[in-house]
């Protein structure tokens, strides 16, 4: 009797060790967690009009900025300078004062914007730098940081901007053609993310076409007395001049009071005054 029944009993032994696997596999798709799947971002739908208001995130309800900044500066064929730190200010309708030392250091550089002049005194040099009106320079890539009030504050539109939309899966570009004397050229482009329609590029082109500026924004963040997100990592490039300005702003303050005389740049006595254009680094 005993071996028949430890026949039987080895048979069902081995049928249940053959049945393991499958159970055990089975078991174990039973409770495997679902794949995670991300969701893609939504992205969002803007008119030319909603565009063209959204070109300085903060619009028309800023009227001043203040923030502490870190630079750095690469010009043709040189590295990435030593680091800069210091204070920036702008205000409505287009000014604009950075004044950079270095780390236990007195002022390297102090620059003013205004009324579309340069004015950069630079303490080692023992001179003050000025621009003509309306010139743009990228020496020392300081002048570039102009660009920064159209970013923030916006710029007055020229007469005679005719507006393009181009519509992408992610993004959306505004392209502006100035027609002048019966002329067409491409002034501006401002690439905007579609995901929250931010402004993360623009690029500026002069009368021949050619890429004279580009203007790249990121860290996008909630700034003290601001109603929209703003940039807090800016990169000015000018390819002609093969000059790249890294900026990176903390502390934004919108709309708070600025310090009288803020945007009044006197020369020091003994200061020599000198075309922006002989300043090199």
């Amino acid at each position: 009797m005993r071996t028949p029944f430890s026949r039987r009993a080895l048979t069902l032994l081995r049928l249940a060790v053959r049945a393991l696997p499958a159970l055990t596999l089975a078991g174990c798709a039973s409770v495997r967690p679902a794949a995670v799947r991300t969701a893609p971002p939504v992205m969002r739908t803007a008119s030319m009009d909603g565009l063209l208001s959204r070109i300085a995130p903060g619009g028309a309800a800023i009227r001043t900025l203040k923030a502490s900044f870190s630079v750095s500066f690469t010009g043709p064929g040189k590295s990435v300078s030593r680091s800069v730190s210091g204070m920036l200010a702008m205000e409505r309708p287009g000014r604009l004062r950075m004044k950079g030392s270095a780390a236990m250091l007195p002022t390297l550089f102090d620059l003013l914007w205004k009324d579309g002049q340069t004015t950069l005194y630079v303490p080692r040099d023992r001179a003050v730098y000025r621009s003509t009106v309306g010139a743009v320079s990228a020496r020392r890539g300081l002048a570039d940081a102009t660009f920064l009030t159209g970013v923030f504050l916006g710029s007055a539109e020229k007469d005679g901007l005719l507006h393009f939309l181009e519509t992408e899966p992610s993004r959306y570009l505004v392209s502006s053609v100035e027609t002048t004397g019966g002329r067409a050229s491409l002034a501006r482009r401002v690439v905007f993310d579609r995901a929250d329609l931010s402004p993360v590029r623009y690029e500026y082109f002069d009368r021949e076409g050619r890429l004279a500026r580009e203007v790249r924004c990121a860290g996008f963040a909630a700034a003290e007395g601001a109603s929209a997100l703003l940039p807090c990592e800016v990169v000015i490039e000018a390819p002609e001049e093969d000059a790249r300005l890294d900026l990176r702003l903390s502390d934004l303050r919108v709309n708070a009071p600025l310090a009288v005389g803020m945007f009044t740049l006197k020369t020091p006595p003994g200061t020599a005054v000198r075309p922006i254009e002989e300043c090199t680094p």
